[in-house]
Formats: C-alpha cells, structure tokens, sequence
C-alpha cells in the first residue's frame, strides 16, 4: 500500500510541474503577442526610437517621468542647434560646404527636379546623400545608363570600383524608401532625333551611353510642367590642373619617366561628366557643375556607408525630430530582418521551390 502511494507522488508532481510550465509559456507567449501589437500601432517609428533615451527616471518612478516628459511642450530651437551641428560636423572637407545648399538664402534658385549623371554618383557622392536627406525637396532622377555604368565599373578593386561599388549600396539603401529617389522608367525618354541641338553636325557622333543618359534628361524637361526648374548634375574631376604640372614635370626630368597607366577599366572615361556634360549643353539643359570629393574623405565615405542599415544612434541625436535632416532610413522591421539574415552562425538551406530545410546540426 505503502509502495503505491510512494509511486504515485512522484507522478502527480511529474504533471502539476508540466501543466505550470505549459501555463508560464502561455502567459509569455501572451505578452510578447501584446507587445508586438503595441509597438506596430504605436505611431511613427522614429518617434518610438527616441523614447527609451528620454530624461533618466529617478527614485523608479520611470513611468511618471516618462509621462511627464511626454506632456511638456516641446522645445523645437534648442533641437535645432545640435542637428545643425551635426549636419556641418560630417561635411569633413571645403567642397562639400562648398555644394551644401540646406542654408538657401530666399533669392537663390529653386531646384525641383535632379537628373543625376553617372559621374556624380562616383566623384561627388556626399551631393547625393545631402539629396537624400530628409530636410530636401528635391526630386532625384536616376537614369537606368547610370545604374548599368555603376554595375560596370563596380568590378575589381582600385578606388574607382570602391566608389562604385559604395553609389551602388547608397542607391539600394534609398530607393524605395525615400520616396524622392526615383529610377528612370522604361519609357520615360525621348527620341534622339526629335532633340532640338544647338548645332547640327553633333548628333552623329556620339556614343550610346551619352545618347541614352540625355535622352532621359530631356524627357524629364520636357514633361516637366510650367515653372519647375529642371538641372542636369554632373561631376568632372579636376584633371587639367594636375596634367599641366606632370607635363612640367616630365619637361624638367633628366631621367625618362613610364608611360602613364592606362585606364584600368575600359568604361572608365563613362565616369567622366565631361563629354555628357558638353552634349548636355547642346541639348538645352542646364548643366549643374558638381565639385568631387576629395580623395581623403572617400575612405571615411565607404565605411560610412557599410554602417548604414546595422548603426546605432548616439544618444544625443535621439532628441532630434523627423525634420533634422538625416537620411532616409529603413524601418527598424527590415533593419531587424537584415540582422538576422547576416548573423553566420546558422546556415538556412532553401529548395528551389521555395521549401526551408533545417539547419546542418
């Protein structure tokens, strides 16, 4: 009788056990659910990211503080000045203060439509990413050529593959996500021969990649309605000067010096807005002369740009508001997503129908 009692103990706690952690996993599972529909509906995503670095709770009261912090009235100038040193903290040299245009005085023109050249992605990627920002209005246009020059040169590993190859992530990160960053459509061109040019003995000789690229600016003008300033960006890098002090150089040397390399990509005279940017004026568009960063801070460029969907925010840029000028990010659902995607310590296999296997023990 004894023995059975002492056997059935032991059973009845197997199961009270169970049945409690089958209760705790419920309740969590509950919580998480509540949780993930609070923060979905919650408002904007940006604002819900400052939260967290609000003021310091004190004595526990975190939920007094926090409710307190969100009653008071706002403070829009004193925000104002810490975004205004962020915005000229990461200008790092003189060409790009130089180009910076957020500080318009009212008698400056008004630009309403960018028709992006190739040779601006390459030399002169901070006017594109000050384009992006959230503060701007402008409309960017990227011509489909520009993206098949970007896929060209991106190969290989000297530093005009590395500026392509950082246009290229730029582009991926704010296309579909900044509303303003547009790809050119299939359609949205002109016939080359329908071109009004200035002079009638150019049009036949040039190539088709000039031929593609000032087609899709011109339809751009064309469909452009009455009073919206329409430009063409461009970016010739500053060879003239350095060509007249080698030719001195060469002068004055008693020893022969070696042939200039040359180009180390067959597409690279494509990165060069000089020769789109003469057709550009033939044409009767007004070319916007964009000056190349400098080699210095393309270093600084690239890193940047890899840290662009995995940064965290300094705690003093969470008190900024949507309009401080920052870039255009993704939300924080893909931003997790692509997380979990580049973490290597698992390895998911995919059919070709579409079928997850489970990972390798």
């Amino acid at each position: 009788m004894t023995e059975a009692k002492d056997t059935a103990m032991p059973a009845n706690k197997a199961a009270l056990s169970r049945a409690l952690g089958a209760a705790f996993l419920s309740h969590q599972v509950e919580q998480l659910e509540k949780s993930v529909a609070q923060g979905a509906t919650s408002g904007d995503w940006r604002d819900r990211r400052q939260k967290p670095e609000s003021s310091p709770p004190r004595n526990g009261q975190r939920g007094i503080i926090n409710m307190n912090h969100r009653l008071a009235s706002p403070q829009p100038k004193p925000q104002a000045k810490p975004a205004g040193k962020k915005q000229t903290g990461e200008l790092a040299n003189g060409n790009a203060l130089h180009d910076d245009n957020r500080s318009r005085r009212p008698s400056d023109p008004v630009i309403d439509v960018v028709v992006v050249d190739v040779s601006v992605l390459v030399h002169a990627i901070h006017q594109l990413k000050l384009w992006c920002r959230s503060d701007r209005k402008e409309k960017i246009i990227v011509p489909l050529e520009a993206l098949n020059t970007l896929d060209l040169l991106k190969k290989g590993t000297n530093s005009l593959a590395q500026r392509a190859r950082t246009a290229s992530r730029i582009l991926e990160a704010q296309v579909g996500v900044n509303n303003r960053i547009i790809v050119q459509q299939d359609d949205a061109y002109v016939l080359w021969g329908r071109i009004p040019f200035q002079e009638a003995s150019i049009p036949n000789s040039s190539p088709e990649w000039v031929r593609r690229t000032i087609c899709c600016a011109r339809f751009e003008v064309e469909k452009a309605r009455p009073g919206v300033k329409v430009v063409f960006a461009v970016s010739s890098p500053n060879s003239t000067p350095n060509g007249e002090k080698n030719d001195e150089h060469i002068a004055l040397s008693p020893v022969p010096l070696p042939a200039p390399h040359p180009h180390m990509n067959k597409h690279e005279p494509r990165s060069s807005g000089a020769l789109v940017a003469q057709w550009a004026k033939c044409a009767g568009l007004e070319v916007l002369d964009i000056k190349p960063t400098v080699s210095g801070s393309h270093e600084d460029e690239v890193d940047r740009s890899r840290r662009i969907s995995g940064r965290k925010p300094h705690p003093h840029q969470h008190s900024t508001s949507n309009g401080d000028g920052g870039m255009v990010k993704r939300p924080p659902a893909v931003l997790a997503m692509m997380e979990m995607v580049s973490q290597p310590n698992k390895a998911v296999r995919v059919l070709a129908r579409g079928e997850k296997l489970d990972p390798d023990p």
